[in-house]
């Protein structure tokens, strides 16, 4: 059982969590080749993905989630809606389909993230709702949610990002309540991206605390992992729009939450309400989902204003603390995304990632921090081994 990194190869870097005759996970990032129109970035890019599949022996079905991250959703969604990446012409690959403007800053109009699981006794993928995807399995089943976003908008819900955030919550827990699973149970992971979100992010953050204290999310409890970013959709009038992960059949026993107190705070002290990290535990792996972590400190203050370099490590130092919560490492992370504020930081950001020991690959976007003096912000996924009898299968 073990964790097997490959060495970037042209555009497609690669990372997959191995356990003998069980489930296998695969994590791709995908960059396009630069100095090229958009649609042929999207076939170079189709390529790359297709030759990697090919040589792990890897099913173009076993896709589960792809998220897609554009220079200008505006000009590029509709000429991505007719690749194949997102419609199999044979309608037999079905996977959660993600599309958010974040543009790629290494010289490219698109790329993608993707994420599989080789699975032994195979999976069903039912959609489950204009936004959903249930990936039913042996073991717990996954709910994916993707792009949701106010479709019938007003005047009043184009100027709101308060009003926007709790349609879309309460859609998700209209949604969940089909499964008979709630928010506080059986979410884990959620992606709330913001338009403008100097402007727009206190709105979302103010209705999402409300709407989780009436859910029964709190201080007391525990709140989900999340990141809130700057990002948007083609339409100028969607200011948040969102993706989640709810997992059907997990117990409580299997999850706890990360904490770190010695490098960095509880978001609750600053008024917002997300874990810095979750833990779900199977019989075999474990899964680390880590939130949004920036350059904080026990305090709540930004450290190292102004200097990007330093923020990018005391970030890193923040994450590798909150894996150590759960017994990992960072070279256990799967991928990183990376963020930054200004995009001519970008380079130096990648060029100080590439000098680290532990080879995660990672994905460089421009997409401004929920706070300007932050420059940069990463998340990603961790997975350890482990031997647990008398947890549930993966």
């Amino acid at each position: 059982m073990q964790s097997v990194s490959h060495a970037r190869r042209s555009f497609v870097r690669h990372r997959e969590f191995k356990s003998p005759g069980r489930e296998n996970e695969h994590f791709f990032l995908v960059d396009a080749h630069p100095n090229q129109t958009f649609e042929q970035q999207l076939d170079h890019m189709e390529a790359e993905y297709e030759s990697a599949l090919s040589r792990l022996h890897l099913s173009s079905d076993s896709v589960v989630y792809r998220r897609f991250f554009l220079s200008d959703a505006a000009n590029q969604i509709e000429i991505l809606k007719k690749s194949h990446l997102l419609n199999d012409p044979d309608d037999q690959v079905r996977a959660a389909i993600s599309i958010i403007q974040q543009p790629p800053v290494r010289s490219s109009k698109v790329a993608m993230m993707a994420y599989h699981i080789d699975s032994v006794k195979g999976m069903e993928k039912i959609p489950a709702g204009p936004y959903s995807l249930l990936v039913k399995r042996n073991g717990t089943s996954q709910l994916w949610f993707t792009n949701m976003q106010e479709s019938e908008m007003t005047e009043e819900l184009a100027r709101s990002s308060y009003r926007q955030t709790d349609a879309l919550f309460q859609s998700l827990i209209e949604q969940l309540a089909v499964h008979r699973a709630t928010l506080k149970d059986n979410t884990i992971r959620t992606w709330v991206y913001v338009r403008d979100v100097d402007r727009n992010y206190k709105g979302m953050v103010d209705r999402r605390r409300e709407l989780f204290a009436e859910h029964g999310l709190n201080s007391q409890t525990h709140f989900i992992s999340s990141t809130g970013i700057e990002g948007c959709t083609a339409s100028p009038h969607v200011l948040v729009t969102m993706d989640a992960l709810s997992l059907l059949g997990v117990q409580s026993r299997q999850i706890r939450f990360l904490h770190a107190p010695q490098n960095l705070c509880n978001t609750i002290r600053y008024n917002v309400t997300f874990e810095r990290g979750t833990m779900v535990s199977y019989r075999d792996r474990a899964h680390l989902y880590i939130s949004g972590t920036a350059s904080i400190d026990k305090d709540g203050h930004v450290v190292h204003e102004g200097d990007v370099l330093r923020q990018t490590a005391r970030t890193l130092d923040n994450i590798r603390a909150l894996l150590a919560d759960g017994g990992a490492k960072l070279d256990d992370m799967m991928y990183w995304i990376v963020y930054v504020r200004d995009f001519s930081d970008a380079h130096a950001v990648g060029d100080y990632l590439d000098t680290l020991p532990e080879k995660v690959p990672y994905l460089l976007l421009h997409a401004p921090v929920c706070r300007p003096q932050w420059l940069v912000e990463i998340e990603g996924q961790a997975i350890i081994p482990l031997k647990s009898a008398d947890l549930p299968e993966f």
